[in-house]
Order: structure tokens, then C-alpha cells, then sequence
């Protein structure tokens, strides 16, 4: 009985220890170049490109760890005293996705995100609690892509990667945007 019992702990043990895990199309190798682009950007080429091939739906939209997000409402600050300005989203839940908009940012213009111009996702505006809150400048990333800005509107693509203080993660992508300046 000892050694079936034995024998068994080896095989289950072997059996972990040579499995291998793969999670899908996205190779994590930073060494290598992968073909099938970022999967926060579902439109990006591998090479760093990114063709932002999503459309969304006024005033904002999103995908939050894959899960359709939609604003309620939309609000537009201009930037001053040398910050950029940035477009707010409030939706469900008192949720909002806060997004940069680079100084004089031009049509098909792609940044991005860095520690001045950069987005944020709050689960909750009214909780208080700050592991509520999301930042790109905390994860891995993203950008967003002006497609017009003039006198009266600012419209946008977006996707990113955050992370609140504690560090858990949330992905934002196939992120839109257009506001009445």
C-alpha cells in the first residue's frame, strides 16, 4: 500500500513539475517580438505600432478587465498653468475614466501615456477608498490617440494598463471618448 501511495505523490508531483502554461496568443518574453501585439491593444501590429481599430459609443466607452463600460456623462477641462487637458467620464456605480489630452494634440496623433500625460480608472469615486482608484503611471501603460480636436470638440481612442496603491490590477481597453469643449 506504501508504494502505490508512493508511486502515486511521484507521478502527481512529475506531472506538475513538467506541465508548462501558456496563456494564449500573448507571449510575456520581453526578448521576442510577438506578432499578435499587446492585448490591451487589440489593434496593435507587435512592433509597437497601434492602429486603434475599435469604435465606441458617445459620450464615452470602455472595456474594464473586459466587461462593456458605458459614461453617463462627459466633462472637458482645458489645460492650464501647463497641464494638459483631460476628459472625465462618470458611469455606473459612480465609476469614471479620467484621460489626458496631450497640449495641442492634432488629429491622428498617438501618445503615450507618461507621468504628465496620463489616465486613471476609479471603481468608485464616492467610496474614498483609494485602492479604488487605478492609475496607468502605476501599471503598464497605454495611449491614446486624438482622431479630431478643434474649437468645439475633442474626440479619442484609448486603452491602458493600471494599477491602484496596493497593487492589483485593471486593464481599460478599446477605450473612446468625444466631449463638447
Amino acid at each position: 500500500m506504501k508504494k502505490i501511495l508512493f508511486a502515486s505523490l511521484i507521478a502527481a508531483f512529475a506531472s506538475i513539475l513538467f506541465t508548462s502554461c501558456n496563456n494564449g496568443v500573448y507571449d510575456a518574453d520581453p526578448t521576442t517580438v510577438n506578432s499578435n501585439g499587446n492585448p490591451l491593444n487589440p489593434g496593435g501590429n507587435g512592433n509597437g505600432g497601434s492602429s486603434f481599430n475599435w469604435t465606441g459609443t458617445d459620450p464615452m466607452s470602455a472595456k474594464i478587465n473586459g466587461t462593456a463600460w458605458q459614461a453617463t456623462s462627459i466633462s472637458y477641462v482645458p489645460g492650464m498653468a501647463g497641464l494638459p487637458a483631460f476628459v472625465t467620464g462618470s458611469g455606473p456605480n459612480n465609476s469614471s475614466i479620467l484621460v489626458y489630452i496631450p497640449d495641442n494634440a492634432t488629429a491622428n496623433s498617438v501618445t503615450s501615456f507618461n507621468s504628465t500625460v496620463t489616465a486613471s480608472y476609479s471603481a468608485n469615486t464616492t467610496s474614498g477608498n483609494p485602492n479604488d482608484v487605478y492609475a496607468a503611471s502605476l501599471g503598464s501603460g497605454g495611449q491614446v490617440q486624438i482622431i479630431a480636436n478643434d474649437a468645439t470638440h475633442v474626440t479619442g481612442k484609448f486603452y491602458f494598463g493600471a494599477k491602484n496603491i496596493v497593487g492589483t490590477s485593471s486593464d481599460i481597453t478599446e477605450g473612446y471618448f468625444t466631449a463638447t469643449k
